[in-house]
């Protein structure tokens, strides 16, 4: 099963289940995080991968701030960042590969978000 079949099977459960922005909100009590939660996924969603499910997502802190229209402010960003690796909805590491990149990779983990839900 990849990205795209999980998805699928997402929305087929929408049907019965919704999962949207107030049941993230009430899931994370931060509108922050929600935004994070919806980005993570469009970006995970783009990746195609036979090898990892849920990939790795090597993306600078400066892109996420600015592909998020700099809605929120740099330090609220890092605060959902922090609160969703506290939910285990998102990890984040740095490249095992290459210590000398000093981008953090991230990983969203939508069978915790799912069960929480």
């Amino acid at each position: 099963m990849d990205i795209y079949d999980y998805l699928d099977y997402i929305n087929e459960k929408q049907s019965t289940i919704v999962i949207s922005e107030s049941d993230y909100l009430d899931i994370t009590k931060n509108s922050c995080a929600v935004r994070l939660i919806e980005y993570f996924t469009l970006k995970t969603a783009e990746w195609d991968t036979e090898d990892d499910f849920f990939p790795w997502l090597e993306q600078p802190f400066r892109k996420i701030y600015e592909d998020l229209g700099r809605e929120y402010s740099q330090r609220g960003i890092q605060q959902a960042i922090a609160l969703l690796g506290q939910k285990g909805i998102l990890e984040r590491r740095r490249n095992p590969r290459n210590g000398q990149v000093k981008t953090f990779q991230y990983k969203l983990n939508l069978y915790v978000l799912e069960s929480i839900h």
